[in-house]
């Protein structure tokens, strides 16, 4: 087989990989299944409850990460990508968010949203326990505010937000 062929039978073969939740700072490269324009959170390395340790196990870098990929996706085709969350619970944590452009704080939230993409899935994304504290503005999803930074373009379908109150601080 030459070269070519071979590069284009690869191309038709579904690449999916699990990366661990170390490289996700690092830049990750994501292949759809052919004929979709869509990312599974799964293929990215989160984790469901009830798989053992989970419910300590901190999907939040891992949906960011596939947010800002869509968003990075539609920028370089003009076509929307979705974000898809499957069967399952996945925990997230909070985190202040500080603004990159204008070093402002975003606020306390667990995912930033970006314009053009779309959350989708039968799944559950539930903040772990314990937090934000007492009298805390606690959103779990955020965005970015400006002029450049305005959202826009963004669907949420069937998914489920668990703020999960109960197991806060009281």
């Amino acid at each position: 087989m030459n070269r070519r062929k071979f590069v284009e039978s690869l191309a038709l073969l579904p690449a999916f990989y699990l990366i661990p939740h170390q490289l996700l700072a690092k830049t990750v490269s994501y292949v759809a299944r052919p004929g979709t324009n869509q990312i599974n959170i799964n293929e990215l390395g989160a984790r469901s409850s009830p798989e053992a340790g989970t419910s300590s196990f901190d999907n939040r870098d891992i949906i960011q990460k596939a947010i800002d990929m869509c968003e990075s996706k539609f920028h370089q085709s003009g076509v929307r990508w979705s974000i898809y969350i499957p069967q399952g619970i996945f925990y997230v944590s909070a985190t202040t968010y500080i603004e990159e452009s204008t070093k402002s704080q975003v606020g306390i939230c667990s995912l930033i949203l970006k314009s053009n993409i779309i959350i989708t899935g039968p799944g559950t994304i539930k903040l772990m326990d314990h937090q934000y504290g007492k009298g805390a503005f606690f959103r779990m999803l955020g965005s970015y505010r400006g002029n450049k930074n305005n959202l826009s373009n963004v669907d949420i379908e069937q998914i489920t937000l668990d703020g999960n109150a109960s197991n806060q601080t009281a």
